[in-house]
């Protein structure tokens, strides 16, 4: 995860977090092996573009899971409006020419770690 900070004078501002989905980041190391395919000693934003919602990502799951919904928070809307200052903008050009990938996204990586607690909880009997 990577979070971005920006000052101001009297005041912190944290602009959105950028997750990246496991399976992308051991994908994107398998290729890393491929010296002819990746240059050395550069760097790379490994990210889905899209902003992290997790409001969102919640309401849709309890939507799509009716039988989890006592257990995914229902989260309030803030009554502030979105700051645009608030939030970097990330550019993933370079990572997706040379890894070829389309990032997961934010909605798709927190329902498989949910689905994955789930079924860990059925595997071994946990109530």
């Amino acid at each position: 995860m990577i979070s971005y900070k920006k000052k101001r004078a009297k005041e912190d501002i944290w602009a959105k977090e950028a997750e990246t989905n496991t399976d992308d980041v051991a994908q994107t190391h398998v290729v890393s092996l491929d010296r002819k395919k990746v240059p050395g000693n550069e760097r790379y934003i490994l990210t889905s573009q899209e902003i992290l919602d997790l409001r969102s990502i919640a309401a849709d799951l309890r939507a799509q899971y009716p039988e989890l919904a006592k257990r995914i928070p229902e989260l309030q809307k803030s009554s502030e409006p979105r700051r645009a200052d608030g939030f970097a903008k990330v550019d993933t050009s370079k990572a997706e020419a040379v890894f070829g990938n389309q990032w997961k996204s934010h909605y798709d990586s927190v329902k498989e770690a949910v689905l994955d607690v789930v079924n860990w909880e059925k595997e071994n009997d946990v109530k």
